[in-house]
């Protein structure tokens, strides 16, 4: 998912003239990496997240679970962190 939406935000922010490849992969015992690379003749902007361990995850979904207790139906997440 985290893929996904940051490459449609791209997409949106250019108008639609920017199509970001998204390439997976699960190596070794790695928790989680996303990498977003902008890659031109010129130059290449890298931005990067690595989780460290799980503990991460698990106290994102108690958050979310704390934050939807009572609401009903399907929220996105920016509906989710806004209130």
């Amino acid at each position: 998912g985290t893929a996904l939406r940051i490459a449609a935000e791209v997409k949106g922010g250019s108008g639609g003239k920017l199509e970001p490849p998204i390439v997976s992969s699960r190596v070794g015992s790695e928790f989680g990496l996303h990498t977003l690379f902008f890659d031109s003749p010129d130059d290449l902007i890298e931005i990067s997240h690595r989780a460290r361990g799980r503990e991460g995850f698990a106290r994102g979904a108690v958050l979310a679970a704390e934050l939807v207790r009572g609401k009903k139906g399907l929220m996105r997440f920016d509906e989710l962190i806004n209130g």
